[in-house]
């Protein structure tokens, strides 16, 4: 299912890209043709944002299939491997987790994600910033989860935000991966701005492509591809999944 739901998603980004070549290449002389084309370019980009999140889940319950797979391998006889007792504990933990989750208070939650928030910001060697959950406006085209404000000069009045909405009702996985995401957004900042700061497992190349990133950031409304495929947002996008791999595995040993 996980891989039906990816191949979908990818045909359906695919197909609704390739319509819209083909209506822009039409001889279409009217006066209506323009707000056509305008009408669809929104449309486009709305059907490409619920693709994209159908790719992401598709992910997120490929991920959890593997878990139980492992899992499932722990009943054989002859007791269990090492790998299989992680495995395990592994699927034990993310259930853990989401039950947890469940009966939170929303200030419990608040606190829960400013916590695990401030953990990466240990982890990458940073400060961390102001962090707040609070209503941020969806855009006609899609979901705004969260952001990073790198505030004006030397990160003054930098901000990381949770949309409220997604704490209320999310699940708590999607949730980590939202604020993973845009740390790495201020971590990548943060080398730009301090390149003697750069650990070796980062290359000066790559924070020059950052930097240039930055400068030419593609919206996402502007153009979805293009927007997926810059790279400040494949590595935040990179990071966000292996940091909540990580914690789950992290919670898994506790257990």
């Amino acid at each position: 299912m996980a891989s039906q739901l990816d191949r979908i998603s990818a045909e359906i980004f695919q197909e609704i890209v390739a319509l819209g070549s083909s209506l822009r290449a039409l001889n279409w002389q009217s006066p209506s043709r323009d707000k056509f084309i305008n009408d669809y370019a929104e449309l486009q980009q709305k059907i490409q944002r619920c693709a994209e999140q159908g790719a992401a889940l598709g992910a997120r319950v490929q991920r959890e299939a593997d878990e139980w797979e492992q899992a499932a391998s722990t009943f054989v006889a002859g007791g269990l491997t090492p790998e299989q007792k992680r495995a395990q504990a592994v699927t034990t933990g993310r259930q853990s987790i989401r039950s947890k989750w469940r009966e939170m208070s929303f200030e419990e939650r608040k606190k829960w994600l400013e916590d695990y928030y401030k953990s990466l910001c240990t982890k990458l060697g940073m400060e961390p910033i102001k962090f707040n959950i609070k209503d941020l406006k969806d855009p006609p085209k899609g979901d705004w989860r969260g952001s990073y404000s790198p505030g004006i000069i030397f990160g003054l009045f930098s901000s990381m935000t949770v949309d409220i909405d997604n704490v209320k009702d999310n699940d708590p996985f999607s949730l980590l991966d939202t604020v993973a995401h845009e740390t790495r957004h201020q971590y990548q900042h943060y080398l730009v701005d301090n390149p003697d700061k750069r650990p070796d497992n980062i290359s000066e190349d790559q924070i020059k492509a950052w930097k240039e990133n930055f400068n030419n950031y593609m919206k996402f409304e502007d153009d979805v591809e293009a927007y997926r495929n810059q790279p400040v947002e494949k590595d935040a996008r990179e990071f966000g999944e292996k940091a909540e791999r990580e914690y789950v595995e992290g919670e898994a040993e506790v257990i």
